[in-house]
Order: C-alpha cells, then sequence, then structure tokens
C-alpha cells in the first residue's frame, strides 16, 4: 500500500474513532471500515473518469529475478 494510502486510511480511521469518543476495541473496526471507504472513493472515481488505475498501484519494479 502506498504511502498516501496508508496515511489517508490512518487519519480516517482516526476520526472516526473521535466520533464515537474512542470507545475501546473498535479501533480495527474503524481502520477496516476507513479503509472499504477509501477503496470506494478510487472505485467511484476510477468509474467517473478521475483517476487512473496506474496511479494508485505500486511502482513496477524493472528488476529481473536473478536465477
Amino acid at each position: 500500500m502506498k504511502q498516501e494510502n496508508h496515511q489517508w486510511i490512518a487519519e480516517s480511521a482516526y476520526y472516526k474513532a473521535l466520533a464515537r469518543d474512542f470507545t475501546p476495541i473498535r479501533d480495527q473496526e474503524d481502520w477496516l471500515e476507513a479503509k472499504k471507504d477509501y477503496e470506494d472513493q478510487i472505485r467511484f472515481k476510477q468509474r467517473n473518469g478521475l483517476v487512473s488505475f496506474a496511479s494508485i498501484m505500486p511502482p513496477f519494479s524493472e528488476e529481473t529475478p536473478s536465477c
């Protein structure tokens, strides 16, 4: 996952926790919800031509594996 993607998800999860006064034991649920929100936004943007798939994928490594 790209660093900026991780940062967006982390901030979103934080605000979800803040909205419920940081109730214990829900941190994983907040993270998964935030990740789903992020993925939904990317799919929406792709469907509407607002972002290309290549811009969200990790860079392709041109190194060839050694045999």
